[in-house]
């Protein structure tokens, strides 16, 4: 019976340990892929805006009239 006990808690720890990895690895993961798709998206927010058409500039420091 001591041997069914201890593999019982053996059992409800290493569930808990998963459902734990479950929970917290996709939210870790979801940093790691979505932080490069917000720095690409605030790069496309630097074009400049000149009478009714964006321009994109090579620089940043430059913008380029039509």
């Amino acid at each position: 019976m001591a041997q069914i006990n201890k593999n019982t808690k053996i059992t409800l720890l290493l569930c808990l340990l998963a459902m734990i990895l479950v929970i917290c690895f996709p939210m870790f993961m979801d940093r790691v892929i979505t932080k490069p798709i917000h720095k690409f998206l605030k790069s496309e927010q630097k074009k400049y805006y000149y009478w009714g058409v964006f321009i994109t500039s090579a620089r940043d420091s430059y913008v380029y009239r039509i």
